[in-house]
């Protein structure tokens, strides 16, 4: 499979809470956001009720530096809630507002999303009251910056073929690992099978939550999946490529499944998914790297050598759930990001190896 370079990135939400009680994120920083002042756009902003987190977007071939990114936006916001200790970050996928903190936020903060999203599927959004309904879900979105030849601004525009691969790889990654169930009624807005937005550099994929957050293996698992997928279309829609691997991958599944999986988070119907993928995995993942023409390795965090221990790493997940071994208390997924001022980018292949 061929690796290909892009730019790739994420603007992950969260919440802050007061009390234990979820308050809007305008009363913890300020309108313009934070910023470390050597940069003009700002790299925590309000988005609704929620924070969100904007780390630079980075080229994929090199894991740590995506990783950096991302820590240096949790190193702000921590240096900013600090100064408030009575308020703290949260990162559960979905929570309850009370009436009372709606009715004393701004406009812009009250409302329910923000730009529409497109469905591949043709799944529709209900339409709902946001000061009525109360819940606020915190998305994990992935963006990547396309090239040709699955994208040219002047003509050449495969972006939405993408999408299912994005479902495949990364959606069903999602239920297999985040088993709240609170994502049943997050889906029921937001996150739904097959979301995206088609932004001027590329593709937003916006199906994942925020789970990804809690540590930093998790971010390199999702990322390296991610990049794994622009791979595939990449490699297919390549005219020096004779393997069609996007066609091999779709027909490995029933996608009615996929995405009943998704809709449900329901974590039988995902792992059936991902059992019919592994064939297609070992196949094409065999050591974990590919080169590209520049000899840049492309990292496949599950492969042929590792997939027996990533099967083990759900089953214990299943059966403990993935707080067992990354909890979502703010204090420890901010310790999971800042304990280190370096990231080599393999936290997540020295974590798989430790799985028993």
């Amino acid at each position: 499979m061929k690796s290909v370079y892009f730019t790739i990135g994420a603007d992950p939400e969260l919440f802050v809470e007061r009390d234990g009680q979820i308050i809007g994120s305008e009363k913890a920083i300020p309108k313009k956001g934070l910023t470390r002042g050597m940069y003009n756009e700002p790299e925590v902003v309000l988005d609704g009720v929620q924070l969100e987190l904007h780390p630079t977007a980075m080229g994929n071939t090199y894991i740590a530096s995506t990783t950096s990114s991302l820590a240096v936006t949790f190193k702000l916001l921590k240096g900013h809630l600090d100064k408030t200790p009575e308020i703290k970050a949260c990162f559960k996928p979905i929570v309850d507002v009370s009436k009372e903190e709606l009715d004393s936020l701004s406009d812009d903060s009250r409302v329910l999303g923000c730009q529409p999203s497109k469905n591949y599927y043709g799944l529709k959004m209900p339409i709902v009251d946001p000061m009525k309904y109360r819940k606020r879900s915190a998305g994990g979105h992935i963006h990547f910056g396309l090239s040709t030849p699955i994208y040219n601004q002047n003509g050449t525009d495969y972006r939405t073929r993408l999408v299912p691969i994005c479902d495949l790889l990364l959606g069903t990654l999602g239920c297999v690992l985040d088993l709240d169930p609170a994502q049943i009624e997050r889906r029921k807005l937001y996150g739904m099978a097959g979301e995206y937005r088609l932004p001027v550099y590329g593709l937003e994929y916006r199906t994942l939550s925020n789970f990804w957050l809690r540590s930093v293996p998790l971010y390199q698992l999702v990322m390296g999946m991610a990049n794994q997928a622009v791979s595939i279309l990449h490699t297919t829609l390549s005219s020096d490529m004779k393997e069609d691997l996007e066609l091999e991958l779709l027909e490995a599944v029933d996608f009615k499944r996929v995405v009943r999986g998704i809709q449900k988070n329901d974590y039988d119907l995902a792992r059936d998914t991902f059992n019919k993928l592994k064939p297609f995995i070992t196949k094409h993942f065999p050591d974990g790297t590919t080169k590209n023409f520049n000899g840049l390795l492309n990292v496949a965090p599950i492969h042929k050598l590792n997939i027996a221990k990533f099967e083990k790493f759900l089953d214990n997940v299943k059966a403990k759930g993935l707080d067992f071994y990354f909890p979502i208390e703010a204090d420890k997924v901010m310790e999971n990001w800042l304990v280190k001022s370096q990231w080599t980018g393999k936290e997540w292949e020295t974590f798989l190896e430790g799985i028993n």
